[in-house]
């Protein structure tokens, strides 16, 4: 029963209103993984916008592939978004 509920939980980053990925305590954008691909990002970005987030907080992104990816409308708080 613990498994299911771990694969479900929504992400342990304070404030953060979407889901953990499965097995893990953080969504992809709180992960702390370098190299996050557009497909990992799109979703995730999805994500907060049915979420109605607009403010990301905390964000690790360091390396992450943002080719033609949009990012209008969003504002990253104290994130690593270096390459």
């Amino acid at each position: 029963m613990k498994e299911i509920e771990k694969m479900t939980s929504i992400c342990a980053y304070e404030k953060c209103p979407i889901l953990a990925e499965p097995n893990h305590e953080f969504c992809v954008l709180h992960q702390k993984r370098d190299g996050k691909n557009r497909e990992e990002i799109i979703d995730a970005l999805e994500k907060y916008e049915q979420c109605g987030q607009k403010q990301i907080v905390g964000a690790y992104l360091r390396g992450a592939d943002f080719s033609r990816v949009s990012i209008s409308q969003k504002n990253f708080q104290y994130s690593d978004l270096r390459n």
